[in-house]
């Protein structure tokens, strides 16, 4: 397998590639992007320190590399609205300009922006969270060459996602970052109306770097010390079973660390994948890193479940039944069941389906994200709902690949094509139901969290842990009227995005559970 390896400066290269890298990352944040929205990791899911700051350091770090003939990606991976896709995309070309290989990505819209007007290699990220066929197939439909598997993604997930694809690249997750939660499905911002101050209570008067790295030993999603994670999480008694799986490259995470440490797990790993067993292995590992081995895969595997404590959807109108429950006779606008996170969701709803089909209608019946093996259980819910339901009964989905399972089971028993998703479309065959997408699909940040994060009394500062050990004071900033359209904001449904997803599935409406009315 080869290696891929974070990049900071572009005086990291040959250390690097002299490591053991065979190819390289990195994230970049301009005075631009910093003035509207921060120096927190809305560019790419990193902040600070753990990215390049100008173009010419790009263009520095890909000739650099070229000289060498290491390939460069740039990461451009997370969420994004549409005022920011005119920068992002130019900024992409400009990387191809300069020599660049590729870019990691997840956002439809850029996707789309992208389409056939750059050669670049487009690598799917991890927080894409490509977990079904259907959903990789159709991302592949907008360039993907390559995968980021999820961090829960077992060797026979992944034989199981890639098998179909000749092909297809794909990565795992080898070294370094392991969060409990599931990436794609996180809507917490590092270093969020923060100003990361050096120095103690006493000393606030040093230029604050308003970041927060991830290298912090206080975990900035809970507040306090990181002890549930572990320090160097590590794949290397797992990655022969993922290369026979089909897995090409291993990825070592940690943009932002020091480079002490990026370079000492490219060594470990390199010197790893040669040896004949897992003893050895562990034996390496415990004298390189001075502690018992940590696991990223086996039976430290990430939960598929793992996906952030979010607060239910409680906007005006909507009422969320329990299972059982009865509805009441008046005082709500839409009745709710399900749920956008809990994992048995879909086996919930399929046993008490007689209680599903008596309850009144306006009704929306929410599921998870599903993976491979649950698309077939949603096969057995559309036939239910397509016997029995009528329009204003809504199936929300939260993953690509539901949503065009949905769509291919009803196109399969009406043998009708094309057919209306949006029950308001007049003049095209109806659904019998209403298929719209839930905020995890929509990409959309969780309305509590944005009422933190602008709120100054929830926000106290507050003395942290740099990586050193050295003590920070975090205090307030106010977050700009950019950053706060951004997080008000479904990325799905910004303009690009949603003519990107329509055109996907043949001119079919994309319509948001909680905009319907």
């Amino acid at each position: 397998m080869r290696l891929v390896a974070p990049l900071c400066a572009p005086d990291e290269v040959e250390a690097l590639i002299k490591a053991g890298a065979d190819e390289l990352y990195c994230g970049i944040i301009e005075d631009w992007w910093r003035s509207r929205y921060g120096d927190h990791d809305s560019a790419n899911r990193r902040q600070g320190a753990a990215n390049l700051s100008t173009r010419a350091q790009l263009a520095q770090t890909v000739a650099r590399a070229d000289e060498l003939q290491i390939p460069v990606y740039l990461t451009v991976n997370t969420r994004y609205t549409e005022p920011q896709l005119d920068y992002l995309t130019d900024l992409c070309l400009d990387f191809e300009s300069m020599g660049g290989t590729g870019i990691i990505v997840s956002d439809i819209g850029l996707l789309g922006r992208l389409r056939n007007i750059t050669d670049l290699r487009r690598c799917l990220s991890l927080l894409a969270v490509a977990d079904n066929i259907p959903t990789i197939a159709s991302y592949l439909r907008l360039g993907i060459t390559r995968i980021v598997l999820p961090r829960f993604s077992t060797p026979n997930d992944a034989r199981l996602l890639l098998q179909p694809f000749g092909g297809l690249e794909a990565e795992i997750m080898a070294f370094f970052d392991k969060c409990p939660f599931i990436d794609g499905y996180c809507r917490h911002y590092h270093g969020i109306a923060r100003i990361d101050w050096e120095g103690t209570l006493a000393n606030q008067t040093i230029e604050p770097l308003q970041t927060f790295d991830t290298t912090f030993k206080t975990h900035a999603c809970l507040g306090k010390d990181q002890d549930y994670l572990q320090i160097d999480p590590c794949a290397a008694c797992h990655l022969p079973q993922f290369e026979a799986a089909g897995v090409d490259y291993a990825k070592i995470g940690g943009r932002g660390r020091p480079l002490v440490n990026r370079v000492q797990a490219l060594r470990f790993l390199k010197k790893a994948m040669i040896l004949p067993d897992d003893t050895k292995r562990e034996i390496l590992y415990q004298r390189t890193f001075a502690h018992p081995c940590q696991c990223y895969y086996g039976e430290s595997t990430q939960r598929r479940d793992a996906i952030e404590p979010r607060r239910m959807v409680t906007e005006e109108g909507l009422l969320w039944l329990k299972y059982g429950e009865m509805a009441p006779s008046a005082g709500y606008r839409r009745l709710m069941v399900g749920s956008e996170t809990n994992p048995e969701t879909l086996d919930d709803l399929l046993s008490s389906w007689d209680w599903v089909a008596s309850l009144p209608t306006p009704l929306t019946i929410v599921i998870p994200p599903l993976s491979q093996i649950r698309l077939g259980a949603l096969s057995d819910l559309v036939e239910l709902l397509y016997s029995t339901c009528s329009p204003d009964t809504h199936l929300c989905v939260n993953d690509l690949g539901s949503f065009c399972q949905v769509v291919e089971r009803v196109v399969e028993y009406a043998g009708l094509a094309p057919i209306a998703l949006d029950s308001r479309d007049e003049g095209c065959t109806k659904m019998p139901f209403t298929l719209t997408i839930g905020s995890l699909l929509a990409r959309i940040d969780d309305t509590s969290a944005i009422a933190v994060f602008l709120d100054p009394q929830k926000n106290p500062s507050r003395i942290v842990c740099g990586p050193s050990g050295e003590p920070r004071l975090l205090s307030y900033a106010p977050p700009s009227p950019e950053l706060i359209r951004h997080w008000n904001s479904p990325s799905a449904l910004e303009p690009t995005a949603r003519a990107t997803l329509e055109e996907l599935f043949d001119g079919q409406a994309i319509v948001y559970e909680f905009e319907c009315r």
